[in-house]
């Protein structure tokens, strides 16, 4: 299939003026940083407050019995969960999160928090997740 040439020419003249709007010479003229600081300016900034939240499992979560990773975002600082009011274990630490490896959940409802440990020496705590493990696998059957 040959293209005519009134086609060869409009294809021709849309290349051209792409190339002009994307000419290096245009995009220095017009890539600006946008609010950016000068040397010379004072930058004001702010402390973040010690932040701490439950990602997952959300409020009302059906989870998996063999292994569930609880991720907790927070800032930094020493994080541990309680499960179902249990002794605090403390999290680890990985690509921006903390995480808890939950194994052999039994069935039932649970209820998860977490706390961060403040510079002080206090902790703050999560609002309190609950959270229902079900296992599929062993439900009894009913025959009707």
């Amino acid at each position: 299939m040959e293209l005519t040439d009134l086609e060869k020419l409009k294809r021709k003249s849309a290349v051209k003026k792409i190339n002009s709007i994307l000419s290096p010479e245009k995009l220095t003229q017009t890539a600006q940083p946008i609010g950016a600081a000068k040397p010379s300016q004072n930058i004001e900034t702010k402390k973040v407050k010690d932040q701490i939240t439950i990602d997952y499992p959300k409020d009302g979560e059906i989870l998996n019995p063999k292994h569930y990773a609880i991720r907790i975002g927070a800032s930094n600082g020493e994080v541990e969960i309680s499960i179902d009011g249990s002794d605090w274990i403390s999290c680890r630490q990985c690509v921006g999160f903390y995480w808890f490896d939950w194994y052999y959940i039994l069935p039932g409802k649970h209820k998860c928090m977490a706390r961060i440990k403040l510079a002080d020496g206090s902790y703050k705590k999560t609002k309190t997740i609950s959270c229902l493990c079900i296992d599929y696998n062993n439900l009894k059957k009913t025959s009707k």
